[in-house]
């Protein structure tokens, strides 16, 4: 079992929000667009946009309420252990300053 170096405990709100509504609109939008093709006298294309905006604001208001709970609860669960390690390249930076190429 490796050793945890970091615990996340905290996440931004206002970028998850922004990521799940604007996943919601366009995934809602194509569904809404679809049903106002097949069903035009029903839905139609207003309609097939409201379905698409309402999808979105539901799931960024799902996403929110989640990543809520889950700032006030990390700080007295720990959080979850996550292991940042630096990425090994194979140049070492004295072989880029000096110009020198490595096979």
């Amino acid at each position: 079992m490796s050793d945890y170096n970091h615990n996340i405990t905290r996440v931004s709100c206002i970028p998850v929000f922004l990521l799940l509504f604007t996943a919601g609109t366009v995934l809602g939008g194509l569904l809404g667009l679809i049903l106002a093709v097949m069903n035009y006298e029903t839905v139609g294309l207003s309609g097939g946009a409201f379905i698409g905006l309402a999808v979105g604001l539901t799931s960024g208001i799902i996403g929110l309420a989640i990543i809520l709970t889950f700032n006030i609860l990390a700080p007295y669960t720990g959080g979850i252990p996550v292991t940042i390690q630096p990425i090994e390249s194979q140049h070492s930076i004295e072989d880029i300053s000096s110009g020198q190429k490595t096979s």
